[in-house]
């Protein structure tokens, strides 16, 4: 199942099952292109707070951070991404 990022998607998630949300968010994240073992090791410590996520705000939370991220607006020396600059 391919899924595709947009703003549409990101307004429903909160509202979803969480295991709904789960499914789709990981199915994102499989999307991401790892080029160095780095971006391996962040992508599965995406993967796994993905799955231990509690509720469905909390995923798209994560999500959101992801999308800041790519876009290139992510807050820099934020605790998020020393998070997982750290793994």
């Amino acid at each position: 199942m391919s899924v595709e990022f947009n703003e549409d998607l990101l307004n429903r998630i909160p509202r979803m099952p969480v295991s709904e949300a789960r499914k789709i968010a990981l199915d994102l994240v499989e999307g991401i292109a790892e080029k160095s073992m780095k971006q391996k090791l962040k992508k599965n410590r995406l993967k796994y707070d993905l799955q231990t996520a509690r509720n469905s705000a909390a995923i798209c939370g994560i999500l959101y951070r992801i999308k800041l991220s790519f876009e290139g607006i992510g807050v820099v020396g934020s605790e998020w991404q020393q998070h997982y600059n750290s793994v």
